[in-house]
């Protein structure tokens, strides 16, 4: 972190034996810090004792992960997934919204891999999701091809929250595709290859 005059305040790793990025992160209004990126082989991101290893061999195999940190740069927790995030933004409350793109299906809670969200089942799916302030799951949407006759495919590129913590996400598409998880009255067609997409959701 640096301060608003450039001077150097603190700074953190996540390290492991493997190549590790981070190439997503907001802050909120209390300077809590939200960070994605992709990691290989294992990662630590609790530097010190003990620590908060995350394995790509284990669980979901995902190497896509989420850490969030207090504003003076300490570990508070952590989430992995099979799926690649491009995007990461916070609502009022603290929670965590969470947006990019899966192939197949996802595990959207760690803590029970029973919930999936629903598989995309063709090609890509665009997909958001929202954490509490702790990190606790709390629902996730996706948007993508239906069934045989729609086919399409979508990703998600970027997250945010409106200042009445509505979500919206933006990406793009092609074919035919279904914006709200499966209702069919909510297909767009893509006109080129691809077209851009923006989808809002409510609060509720």
């Amino acid at each position: 972190q640096i301060s608003s005059g450039g001077d150097f305040r603190w700074a953190t790793q996540f390290d492991g034996p493997g190549d590790d990025e981070a190439t997503a992160l907001v802050a909120d209004e209390n300077g809590h810090l939200l960070v994605a990126g992709v990691f290989a082989s294992n990662c630590d991101f609790d530097p010190g004792p003990g620590g908060s290893v995350l394995d790509v061999n284990a669980g979901n195999g995902g190497n896509n992960f989420v850490v969030s940190l207090t504003a003076t740069g300490g570990f508070r927790w952590v989430r992995q997934y099979k799926a690649f995030v491009r995007s990461v933004a916070f609502d009022s409350t603290g929670s965590a919204l969470i947006g990019g793109t899966f192939y197949g299906q996802m595990e959207v809670d760690p803590t029970n891999p029973a919930n999936k969200l629903l598989s995309a089942n063709y090609g890509s799916a665009a997909f958001v999701l929202k954490l509490g302030p702790g990190g606790a799951f709390s629902w996730a949407r996706h948007i993508g091809g239906l069934s045989d006759s729609y086919g399409g495919r979508a990703s998600g590129l970027s997250v945010a929250v409106d200042s009445e913590d509505n979500i919206l996400l933006g990406g793009y598409f092609a074919a035919s595709v279904g914006f709200d998880s499966g209702v069919s009255g909510s297909v767009l067609n893509s006109r080129g290859q691809t077209d851009a997409f923006l989808v809002k959701w409510s609060l509720d």
